[in-house]
């Protein structure tokens, strides 16, 4: 749900398998007139009639009710979504902002929705889990290590430097996992490294950006099956940041809806939590330029 509460339909779920038949920003596409003329292959198997239940950010669950379809622009491109009675205690962005705020999650049905917690830097729990998570980033950027092919990188991105220099974690969240008593963490951590200056060139940095999951029981070894690490040399880094939209369960499997938005592009993504890796079951464009 946009906090100008427009709904942007993104994926569907018909007990076998995700999918997605509503427009995404870079479809043509004629935009309906009213819900009776959406095409009935957008909805799936979840009829308009459906009743939708917002899962906000902040308060609880609440009835919303779909109006009619709306053309709204995200990034350079404009979408179809869905015009709902929802009103946001908030105030509106600018026409200009790109990433529009996302106020929560909307579902059809009684699909019961659990909040995705965001660890703060004062609470125990985080404390508790830094050294793990330092842990799976060097992982990460030893696999990144190995794999990137840019010329000259590894005279700084190595793992002597790695060892000295510290990674800063920024992010952690977490849900209850499928075991009871245990938890799945995701995490976003930043390490800088400094560059060389070579002949003819000015001093430089290097970002390394490694996001990724702790899994109950599984080692710092598993990171890399579960994360992911993008660099970029000075001002010119633009990784994927996660917005927790909501956590859920269908059939004993938990599943995480987010949103990755980085500079000039947003996309919508339902994650499956496994025993053992996280895999993106579904993902879908949400705008770009």
């Amino acid at each position: 749900m946009r906090r100008d509460g427009v709904m942007v339909p993104f994926a569907q779920y018909d007990g076998r398998r995700w999918q997605n038949k509503w427009p995404t920003p870079f479809t043509r596409t004629d935009v309906p007139i009213s819900l009776s003329s959406v095409p009935k292959d957008w909805w799936g198997k979840v009829p308009a009639g459906t009743g939708w239940t917002l899962y906000p950010s902040a308060g609880g669950p609440r009835p919303v009710r779909i109006t009619a379809p709306h053309l709204f622009s995200t990034h350079c491109v404009a979408n179809v979504g869905l015009r709902t009675d929802y009103r946001s205690s908030q105030a509106l962005p600018l026409p200009f902002v790109h990433h529009h705020p996302k106020d929560g999650l909307v579902v059809a049905g009684d699909l019961q929705i659990e909040p995705i917690e965001a660890l703060r830097t004062d609470m125990p729990a985080w404390d508790a889990l830094l050294d793990q998570v330092t842990q799976h980033v060097d992982v990460i950027e030893a696999k990144a290590e190995n794999e990137w092919a840019w010329q000259g990188t590894k005279d700084f991105f190595n793992r002597k430097n790695r060892a000295a220099t510290p990674a800063s974690v920024e992010v952690i969240c977490r849900t209850p996992g499928i075991t009871p008593g245990t938890f799945v963490h995701y995490f976003e951590a930043v390490r800088r490294y400094a560059v060389p200056k070579r002949r003819g060139q000015t001093a430089s940095d290097f970002t390394a950006f490694s996001v990724g999951f702790v899994l109950p029981g599984r080692p710092p070894s598993s990171a890399p099956d579960s994360g992911r690490c993008s660099g970029a040399f000075g001002d010119q880094a633009n990784p994927e940041y996660l917005l927790p939209l909501g956590a859920f369960r269908v059939d004993g499997a938990l599943y995480w809806a987010v949103q990755w938005s980085a500079r000039g592009r947003e996309r919508y993504a339902v994650l499956g939590i496994g025993q053992k890796k996280v895999t993106e079951v579904i993902g879908v464009a949400g705008g770009g330029c």
